[in-house]
């Protein structure tokens, strides 16, 4: 049985969607250094307001120190188009709609849950419960003011495109939809329904994750994770700890490399056990937290 808050929590870990208040002593920011090169790790934050801007110095300052910068994912050579096409082939049903998906007892139970946040989830019908919990979320967020287009990574992908900065990303867009697609029929439909019962308490839920994020506490957010994924380690695995360590070898090599980097990746992934951080730690290297 899924827990009453485990993917409304997950969706707001995973998507590190986190937002930033005034400089502070520490940050969600690492330095490690290699023999020639160091390396700046960042805890992304994908959505944010105007008001949220500027970004702490501290970050910009890791920015400016980088010769080069890498984000889960190469937004600058992303094609929206190819992306939403992309989106639309796994995030859709091929065969019946969401009612099928769910059922007629859940079906009914989610109308009426998104009516009451004034949406329509009859034009949520061809969706897969997976596309349609994000969709709703990011209603809900976007109706907060936030907005994807004022992420971090994205902030400093421009920045990267403007100063002639080489770019990387660390995984496909196809990979990541695939971490949501590949979920049970039972646990996406479960993140579907807490998404809608949970959609009213996202101002809440964020407010804990920023007041750590803020204070650069990662023994907090460590803790938020670890609630989120405590009866479910192969969840975990699946979701963090292989991906950290699918990217472990690229970033050993860029550690052992002559260029300075900034790497950008969601905040969930450098904080707790098994975090890039964590395994770096493991190898021998010092993490000097900004």
């Amino acid at each position: 049985m899924i827990t009453r808050r485990l993917f409304a929590r997950f969706l707001l870990v995973a998507v590190a969607l986190l937002y930033v208040g005034a400089a502070t002593a520490q940050n969600i920011l690492w330095r490690v250094r290699g023999d020639s090169a160091t390396m700046y790790l960042l805890g992304s934050v994908h959505l944010l307001r105007h008001a949220d801007f500027p970004l702490d110095p501290a970050l910009d300052a890791a920015y400016q120190a980088a010769d080069r910068l890498v984000l889960e994912l190469d937004i600058n050579s992303a094609n929206p188009m190819a992306t939403q096409t992309l989106i639309n082939r796994i995030g859709r049903i091929d065969e019946g709609d969401l009612a099928d998906w769910l059922g007629p007892s859940d079906f009914a139970r989610a109308q009426t849950l998104a009516a009451e946040l004034d949406m329509d989830l009859d034009r949520m019908r061809p969706l897969k419960p997976w596309l349609a919990a994000i969709t709703v979320l990011q209603v809900q967020l976007a109706r907060l003011g936030f907005s994807p287009d004022l992420g971090v990574d994205i902030h400093f992908a421009e920045r990267a495109r403007a100063d002639g900065k080489p770019v990387e990303g660390l995984e496909t867009i196809e990979f990541q939809l695939a971490q949501f697609d590949g979920l049970s029929r039972e646990e996406q439909s479960a993140f579907l329904m807490q998404s809608l019962e949970e959609a009213e308490n996202i101002p809440e839920e964020i407010d804990a994750m920023m007041e750590a994020w803020r204070r650069g506490n990662a023994g907090g957010l460590a803790s938020i994770l670890e609630e989120g994924f405590k009866d479910y380690p192969a969840l975990y695995d699946r979701l963090v700890k292989d991906r950290n360590a699918n990217w472990l070898p690229r970033l050993l090599e860029l550690l052992d490399g002559e260029d300075d980097v900034l790497i950008v990746v969601g905040a969930l992934h450098l904080v707790g056990s098994g975090s890039v951080i964590d395994m770096l730690q493991r190898r021998g290297f010092e993490a000097e937290q900004l």
